[in-house]
């Protein structure tokens, strides 16, 4: 299951890859100059899925401050600076051809969608992980460091205890 965990972990990171580069398409200046700490986080994700740069733009101040503020569950700090930055960023920001940004818009959600349901798909095999490590008995985890998430790591790598007597599968060969 770690490895499966591992293969998900991964999916996730080449999808966000691929997200990088629609992203930097669609609105070009964005992941460098954003002013969200998280370019993954629910207000920049619902901006760059429903917003352009264009809409950007001709969008009243007011209006944009309350779309971050709604989008950003109330925990953005200067939101006015936020909606400041994003509009010189949608001012500065290179414009595709519309027949360009369609399917640059359809690509960019998807692949979105993706990284929502392989985020989905971790948490739950995290669940049945530690559902898993419950029925062992005298797990690790009351080491400092090494919790649900790290101990299935740790004794997948481990392999079997030095002390347990085991037999090669291969017949031995004389020396």
């Amino acid at each position: 299951m770690t490895r499966h965990q591992l293969h998900l972990i991964e999916l996730v990171t080449t999808e966000q890859n691929r997200a990088c580069n629609m992203i930097f398409l669609k609105f070009s200046n964005y992941r460098k100059d954003s002013p969200f700490s998280n370019t993954f986080g629910k207000a920049s994700l619902t901006i760059l899925r429903d917003l352009s740069p264009d809409k950007l733009v001709n969008m009243d101040m007011e209006q944009l401050i309350s779309f971050i503020a709604q989008n950003g569950n109330n925990r953005l700090k200067d939101i006015g600076q936020m909606a400041r930055d994003l509009k010189n960023m949608a001012k500065r920001a290179y414009r595709l051809n519309p027949k360009i940004q369609d399917s640059i818009n359809v690509t960019l959600t998807m692949t979105l969608h993706n990284i929502e349901f392989f985020k989905s798909q971790i948490k739950r095999l995290d669940k049945v992980i530690a559902q898993e490590l419950q029925a062992i008995p005298q797990t690790l985890t009351f080491i400092p460091g090494i919790g649900p998430y790290g101990l299935p790591v740790l004794l997948q790598k481990s392999g079997t205890y030095p002390g347990s007597v085991t037999r090669p599968l291969w017949p031995s060969t004389p020396v």
